[in-house]
């Protein structure tokens, strides 16, 4: 099994018209992504948060559907989700960890 669920779908069309996964998510055929697997295939879910946030994914980045439905992509329906954290207790490493986050997500705090 992949990473992030299964791909294996019949009759994939190479065009953007989403197909459902046996999951449950919805995919599109996508082969030019950076988040693409080895099939050309994207999660319309991942490629919606992408697009609002202006850049491809992490891998330690997933995609929460707030009302649970998996094909409900609206934006105001997704979270951006990080499971990154420091692999060090010391504080060291934490605000080396914090200034990363913030690097990545909030780069405007670091000014302050």
């Amino acid at each position: 099994m992949r990473k992030y669920g299964s791909f294996d779908l019949p009759s994939v069309s190479r065009d953007l018209k989403p197909r459902v996964t046996a999951f449950g998510y919805k995919v599109v055929y996508l082969p030019e992504s950076p988040m693409a697997n080895s099939g050309g295939l994207v999660f319309e879910h991942r490629l919606v948060m992408s697009n609002h946030i202006g850049r491809p994914l992490t891998s330690d980045e997933s995609v929460h559907h707030v009302n649970g439905d998996r094909l409900d992509n609206r934006i105001e329906n997704l979270e951006l989700w990080s499971k990154s954290q420091p692999a060090g207790q010391r504080v060291a490493d934490k605000i080396a960890w914090a200034t990363e986050i913030l690097r990545t997500y909030a780069p405007h705090r670091l000014a302050q």
